[in-house]
């Protein structure tokens, strides 16, 4: 879409990063989850492709890998929820409710690599 037919408010940053999403109901039960991967994110919503189809008005959490670590050795991912506003075929729209960053758990292989290179 060329920008001056883009009504959007808040720039868009094209990134492709490995998602996790859940749909949850108000009391957060998780419903269904797949995978994807995002298509572009900005400070207000995001856009995923994802592994099917979400309805409009659903609640999804979505746990993003973030491509930066804490002090170059924890994993972050980045944590949004939010409500679809907008699905075509495996594309869906979601506006950012609450977002934050957290810390992901690394797999057992590379906690082993990390212990061993500590040893001295």
């Amino acid at each position: 879409m060329s920008p001056e037919f883009d009504r959007r408010r808040t720039r868009r940053y094209g990134v492709r990063l490995k998602l996790r999403w859940k749909l949850t109901n108000s009391q957060r039960m998780v419903l269904d989850q797949g995978t994807g991967l995002t298509v572009d994110v900005s400070s207000t919503g995001l856009q995923f492709e994802g592994s099917q189809p979400l309805r409009v008005g659903e609640i999804l959490e979505l746990f993003i890998d973030w491509p930066a670590m804490l002090d170059d050795i924890t994993p972050l991912q980045f944590f949004v929820s939010g409500i679809v506003v907008r699905s075509r075929g495996k594309q869906t729209a979601v506006r950012i409710i609450h977002h934050g960053f957290r810390t992901r758990s690394m797999s057992g292989n590379i906690r082993e690599l990390l212990a061993s290179s500590c040893v001295t």
